[in-house]
């Protein structure tokens, strides 16, 4: 039996007479006549906007809230017990607004690109 190096799946190659090729993403991305960075995919940007504000305001409140609990409890951490707890909670709103910032934004991510993967597949089912 030969074999094929651009064989889709080695069962359907070895059933089947002819090889079936894998389509190439370089050669789709000719065809449609897009460069290799170029973004062309529709996105519902109102949404990722939203989410994308959020983050940003989320993680500058953590991080001016937490700086200011931080420096109030260094101020106050010889006079009241209340200085040591402040500067825990500020570290805690700060590490907490920076990992918020950072899961919202991975979230973002994650939907740009399935938005890529959606209409790449469009393309390729459309023959384009």
């Amino acid at each position: 039996m030969e074999e094929t190096k651009n064989t889709q799946d080695p069962f359907i190659s070895a059933m089947s007479n002819e090889p079936e090729k894998a389509p190439e993403v370089a050669s789709v991305a000719e065809q449609t006549g897009t460069a290799n960075n170029a973004v062309t995919y529709s996105v519902d940007s109102d949404a990722e906007t939203v989410v994308s504000t959020v983050a940003e305001v989320l993680k500058w409140i953590g991080i001016l809230g937490g700086g200011l609990a931080v420096l109030i409890g260094l101020g106050t951490v010889g006079e009241e017990a209340i200085g040591g707890i402040l500067i825990g909670a500020g570290i805690v709103a700060l590490i907490t607004g920076i990992i918020s910032w950072a899961f919202l934004k991975l979230l973002v991510n994650i939907s740009r690109n399935l938005f890529r993967i959606h209409d790449l597949l469009k393309k390729l089912d459309k023959g384009v």
